[in-house]
């Protein structure tokens, strides 16, 4: 239920809201909250096309606030650290993956390949394959 709540706070930027169900998910079992949020569906997806830096910000806000509030809470510092451990990995691995996602869309725009109407797109793939299939057969 609270995962559910997680993602409309960050659909609607409520960094207050989405920090303390994350301080609540990390205090109910520290070791297995990274993997309910990677779980949940409820982070920014990196590869969607709805994705916004706006979430992304949104959640990375969250995790820091959530970090203050359990430092204030008196959990252990083991436990901190953990979290800011989770909290370092989440946002790394959604911004790389973006980037790349980004990076790829930009080659993609650039390359020639798509300037050739449909027709020609598909004897080329149709070329390819053939001269594939030619190669296995040889082998």
């Amino acid at each position: 239920m609270d995962l559910k709540n997680l993602k409309n706070a960050l659909s609607q930027s409520n960094v207050d809201e989405a920090a303390a169900i994350l301080v609540n998910l990390f205090i109910q079992n520290p070791n297995t909250f990274k993997k309910s949020l990677l779980l949940s569906n409820s982070l920014p997806e990196p590869i969607a096309i709805s994705f916004s830096n706006e979430k992304f910000d949104t959640l990375r806000r969250a995790l820091l606030i959530g970090f203050a509030q359990l430092t204030g809470k008196g959990v252990d510092i083991d436990d901190i650290l953990k979290y800011a451990s989770d909290y370092i990995e989440l946002t790394q691995v959604i911004k790389v993956i973006n980037q790349n996602i980004n990076s790829n869309l930009e080659m993609l725009e650039k390359n020639s390949f798509f300037e050739y109407s449909f027709l020609n797109s598909c004897k080329c793939f149709a070329f390819i394959l053939r001269i594939n299939i030619d190669y296995r057969k040889r082998w």
